[in-house]
């Protein structure tokens, strides 16, 4: 990631609309998880998903990142049992988890089976894995490029990626679907007319006002709602799947 993106998404985390939309997507999808699961947060970031995961009763909850300066502002912040450590290779030992949450880790990894079976191998039998990826490659921009993406997927791509590591996937839906007419259409005209030069991509987590960033937030939770009774979207800018160790 870029190095200044990641500065300013490690202040951002915590409000940003698309953050809190993530979490609030996730403790949702760990509705029923019992508080004393050990659940590992791959990527952790600034320890924003720990903090909420604790807070919703989760008290077994181990983060890792790659980046030394995402785990210096968990620490910043009183998040404990973190560590700096790769998606592929986490030194834990086997089985040790009953839950394994990746969000938007998976398109940074160059071999992402790699890092497929190294979560795999880090779950109980029968533990679930829960992962948040970016969606269509038409949809690709300097924002990926400053992110370190290496790829966005498509929902055929991850669940073959799924069960090529020996995940049975239980549900896939794409994420962020009220967004994405808006910005197909910007991305668009952003490759048309040659537009979105990387400083300005570099600060797309920054909403343009606080009742902007609200709002969206209040359309994200609204969409989480429905993705919660059961429907699953056709479309989106992200997409997510929860998978069973087999």
């Amino acid at each position: 990631m870029d190095e200044a993106f990641a500065a300013n998404y490690y202040r951002t985390e915590d409000h940003h609309w698309w953050c809190v939309g993530r979490r609030d997507m996730i403790l949702r999808l760990l509705k029923g998880t019992a508080g004393d699961v050990g659940i590992l947060d791959v990527g952790c970031s600034g320890g924003a998903l720990i903090r909420s995961l604790r807070e919703n009763g989760h008290s077994c909850v181990t983060g890792i990142d790659i980046d030394p300066k995402a785990i210096e502002a968990c620490r910043s912040r009183g998040v404990d049992a973190v560590h700096v450590a790769d998606a592929r290779d986490t030194d834990f030992q086997s089985r040790r988890f009953g839950v394994v949450v990746a969000s938007d880790v998976l398109e940074h990894v160059h071999d992402e089976d790699e890092a497929l079976a190294e979560w795999h191998r880090v779950l109980t039998p029968g533990g679930k894995l829960i992962v948040f990826v970016p969606a269509f490659a038409f949809l690709w921009s300097s924002h990926d490029s400053l992110n370190h993406h290496r790829r966005r997927y498509s929902r055929r791509h991850l669940v073959s990626a799924l069960e090529r590591n020996r995940f049975v996937v239980e549900r896939v839906s794409y994420w962020n679907f009220a967004f994405f007419p808006p910005a197909g259409a910007a991305r668009a005209v952003q490759r048309a007319l040659s537009m979105e030069p990387v400083a300005r991509a570099r600060y797309q987590l920054v909403s343009s006002s606080a009742s902007a960033n609200r709002a969206l937030a209040w359309l994200l939770r609204i969409e989480n709602g429905v993705l919660s009774l059961g429907v699953d979207f056709p479309f989106g800018i992200s997409l997510f799947a929860v998978a069973k160790k087999a």
